[in-house]
């Protein structure tokens, strides 16, 4: 009767055939929590405190696994923005932060094959496919681009914080400052402008690309003197869209050739630098979900042809 009642209860609580998300797992190593000593049996890492930590990031119920294999743990998670949020910050052990690695160790040789990076100031309406390009165009394998949420009391949010966390490849040179994006909602004024040239001016950037600059050409020449930039534009009107890309004089380029549409949504040029082809697009879509739908239909199409 014992045995039974033992049987039926197996039976209420098992899952027989899990099914197992398409994420792929995470990884951690104990060598980054113990170095290289073995520990003793009594400090040897539970499943129960890798639960816990995990549980002070990410909602338990989306932890589907955790395995131990060797000196490595193997944790399998229900999404990839929880997979991606664990890889930016890691857990905290027994008071000590530990990374997570996205690949198994083994094979790292106890180096990253990933780095990850925040790339700061960009608006939330500015689109993920600018910081892609940029990146791949400066030989950097990008694996994916995450809008990082706002964290409260430990817990995620669904506010968007608009800094984006980009995971990819171990890349042997340091990544500089080179592009920024800003929505400036008009500049007309012109000490608003001059706030703006000092701003460009902080972040050293060499290339900045702006949005609703509220332009038309009796202001294009402005902008070029006073910002000692040059200035490529689309024109909206005087009170929306409109965009442009600016370029520091005192980066040594050659531009090859520019293209823009007719609504001050699309400015596009390929220029020459240090010997590679660059094609730098600066794209503001319709807030208004059914324009913007549209939009992205005809972009496609120019860009196929």
């Amino acid at each position: 009767m014992h045995l039974e009642l033992i049987e039926k209860s197996v039976e209420a609580y098992s899952d027989p055939e899990p099914k197992l998300t398409g994420v792929k797992p995470i990884f951690i190593k104990e060598s980054d929590f113990f170095g290289n000593k073995s520990p003793p049996k009594e400090l040897w890492i539970t499943h129960v405190e890798i639960y816990k930590a995990l549980e002070h990031k990410i909602k338990p119920q989306f932890v589907r696994g955790i395995q131990r294999i060797k000196q490595m743990w193997r944790i399998y998670l229900d999404t990839e923005e929880d997979r991606m949020l664990l890889l930016t910050e890691g857990i905290t052990l027994r008071n000590k932060t530990i990374p997570l690695h996205s690949q198994i160790p083994y094979y790292q040789k106890d180096e990253w094959l990933t780095t990850t990076i925040r790339v700061k100031n960009i608006p939330l309406s500015a689109d993920d496919g600018q910081i892609d390009r940029e990146l791949r165009q400066k030989n950097i394998d990008v694996i994916s681009i995450n809008r990082e949420r706002l964290r409260v009391d430990n817990l995620v949010t669904h506010c968007w914080t608009c800094d984006r966390i980009v995971l990819y490849k171990k890349f042997d040179k340091p990544l500089s400052r080179f592009l920024t994006i800003a929505n400036v909602k008009g500049l007309r004024d012109k000490q608003k402008r001059l706030r703006f040239y000092q701003w460009i001016k902080n972040q050293k950037c060499k290339i900045t690309f702006i949005q609703e600059t509220h332009f038309n050409t009796s202001l294009e020449n402005a902008l070029t003197i006073e910002s000692d930039h040059s200035c490529y534009y689309s024109h909206g009107t005087t009170s929306s869209r409109g965009v442009a890309i600016l370029i520091n004089n005192k980066l040594d380029y050659k531009l090859i050739d520019e293209h823009k549409d007719l609504e001050g949504r699309i400015i596009m040029i390929n220029i020459e630098f240090e010997n590679i082809i660059y094609s730098l697009i600066n794209i503001y879509a319709p807030n208004i979900e059914s324009e913007r739908n549209s939009f992205y239909k005809k972009l496609k199409m120019t860009f196929e042809t």
